[in-house]
């Protein structure tokens, strides 16, 4: 994806290829251009950067001012620059930076949703132990344990969708302390696959009851 970049001192368009960046000199004059568009929007894509304004172009409307485009659309919601229609269960108006945002809000807590994925994440630094827990989005609590290792080396053993995340969760921790798996609040020690058969069992108790 490639953005313009109007360089305010001599209106030379520049283009860049993502808006994750602070500020960027000008090649046609030398100034330097301050990225002013706030952290939350920088996923977006199609925006423009003109007189000092950020623009959101298309649709029927063409051209416009970001802040009209968010004004008219306020019961929309985006998740890191991506639409997120209202038939999805996790709907909940805003623009938000990721899924971690989301469950932080309100008006999603009201909601009470129930659908959602549940994961093994390790890390080498524990071996044989697994983080067993829950998430809207799996990718984005990753990159939250990610923020706290200066290796990055946290990883999905596995993930799967469920209609009802916080009982699976909840069930799943249970059968693992009566099967006598040493725990540490949501972390065991076991196998990736002693984890599935029994993540497996029970889902299949679940459904059935």
């Amino acid at each position: 994806m490639t953005y313009l970049v109007e360089c305010e001192s001599c209106n030379e368009d520049l283009k860049v290829q993502h808006l994750h960046w602070e500020e960027i000199v000008c090649v046609e004059c030398g100034d330097t251009v301050k990225n002013n568009l706030p952290e939350i929007y920088r996923d977006y894509i199609n925006l423009q950067y003109k007189d000092g304004i950020w623009y959101y172009i298309g649709g029927s409307a063409g051209r416009q001012t970001l802040e009209s485009h968010m004004r008219k659309n306020k019961k929309r919601m985006y998740v890191g620059g991506k639409y997120i229609p209202v038939s999805d269960p996790t709907h909940t108006p805003g623009v938000y930076k990721n899924y971690n945002d989301v469950v932080f809000n309100e008006y999603y807590k009201n909601k009470k949703i129930q659908e959602g994925n549940v994961y093994l994440i390790s890390n080498p630094a524990w071996e044989s132990w697994l983080k067993i827990g829950r998430a809207m989005s799996v990718p984005d609590r990753l990159n939250a344990f990610q923020t706290g290792s200066p290796h990055r080396d946290y990883k999905i053993e596995y993930s799967i969708a469920v209609s009802d995340a916080p009982l699976v969760e909840k069930l799943f921790h249970e059968e693992l302390k009566k099967k006598k798996f040493r725990s540490r609040n949501e972390w065991f020690k076991l196998s990736v696959s002693d984890a599935l058969n029994t993540l497996n069992q029970v889902i299949d108790n679940a459904e059935n009851n």
